[in-house]
């Protein structure tokens, strides 16, 4: 059974590059995936944990010392564990570990996933809100990315928030991934104050100088362009050290496009045609920001050339019809793109 555990880990391992999202955070950051494989191949065996509850018990009243032991009868149990009483001696067995300081066996984060499996949030929640188990959840981010995963995949933004506020703010360090969770939150809860609390968050990082992946900006850039503040959103495209340039020339397109500055959006269109395949990707929804623009203009020499490089990027097969909010909230490419920016200083005339 082990020996196949490990067979299907790796094959999970050399394929990190299809990684796509099960629900916010990649299985790369959560795990999910892999600890339901072991889950599911421990049910496929039919393993008894009556025996390995009855050992724990045991041994917590009499207070043994072994780690080794404790972990060796609690491993059935933290991936098969249903009821709230499993909850509950997983939690003790938790606890005890911690009190040894060289304990090896850093378990906490494997309990949260089978939190997320059983869709106990409330449970995962309390474990938060409970001083001495926070110590030992926060001891890494993985736990709390988990109860983020958990509380986006059930839609409990405003919860999401609360819990950033509450436990991950005052951090030294937050991932770009937090961050993106945070912002993709405020782009589902659309109103004007959640715009506002989006705005709060990019000067919060940038003052702290955390990294705001390309997934954020993008939904950053796009909020504040459906909110009509497109210089704020040109001012903050402008202020970014590191964006892809594909995706950098979509936003310019549609930006400039808000402002009916046609010549502007017409000229980094013509950009991205003239990357090469591979890398071109031209968004619909900035087509239609460009055709908006140019309908509102009257100018029909401008309607026609915009006609005319439909034409040509269909022919490319460089049209994305996916929104491209939509694209940078569900796939992993914006996460880990880190490519320097090409074109730093089109727009600077908007910084403040």
């Amino acid at each position: 059974m082990i020996k196949n555990i490990i067979l299907k880990q790796n094959s999970f391992r050399n394929s990190w590059n299809k990684i796509t999202k099960k629900w916010f955070f990649t299985d790369f950051e959560t795990k999910i995936n892999r600890f339901q494989l072991i889950r599911s191949e421990y049910e496929s065996h039919n393993r008894n944990i009556a025996e390995s509850r009855k050992s724990l018990n045991q041994i917590l009243a009499n207070n043994d010392s072994c780690p080794d032991l404790l972990f060796e009868k609690l491993n059935p149990i933290i991936y098969l564990g249903k009821t709230d009483e499993d909850i509950s001696l997983i939690l003790n067995c938790i606890k005890k570990l911690d009190e040894d300081k060289k304990n090896k066996y850093k378990i906490h984060a494997t309990f949260m996933r089978l939190l997320h499996t059983l869709n106990r949030t409330d449970k995962a929640l309390g474990c938060f809100e409970n001083e001495k188990l926070r110590g030992i959840f926060m001891q890494d981010l993985t736990s709390s990315i988990i109860v983020l995963d958990k509380l986006i995949e059930e839609k409990k933004y405003n919860e999401s928030i609360d819990f950033f506020n509450k436990y991950l703010k005052s951090l030294n360090r937050i991932p770009s991934s937090i961050l993106n969770a945070l912002t993709f939150v405020f782009t589902k809860i659309d109103t004007k104050d959640s715009y506002i609390q989006m705005k709060e968050l990019v000067s919060f990082a940038d003052g702290r100088k955390f990294f705001l992946n390309l997934n954020s900006i993008v939904q950053i850039f796009m909020f504040a362009v459906k909110q009509n503040d497109i210089l704020y959103a040109l001012n903050f495209l402008a202020k970014r050290d590191k964006i892809n340039s594909n995706v950098y020339h979509n936003l310019l397109a549609i930006g400039y496009s808000s402002l009916n500055l046609t010549n502007e959006a017409k000229a980094h269109l013509e950009r991205l045609i003239e990357q090469s395949n591979s890398s071109k990707i031209v968004f619909k929804t900035t087509l239609n920001f460009v055709k908006d623009a140019y309908r509102r203009s009257n100018d029909k020499n401008l309607t026609e050339n915009l006609e005319k490089i439909e034409i040509k990027l269909t022919e490319q097969n460089a049209i994305n019809n996916i929104d491209i909010v939509e694209f940078y909230s569900r796939s992993t490419e914006g996460v880990y793109s880190k490519t320097k920016k090409e074109y730093k200083n089109v727009n600077k005339k908007f910084i403040n």
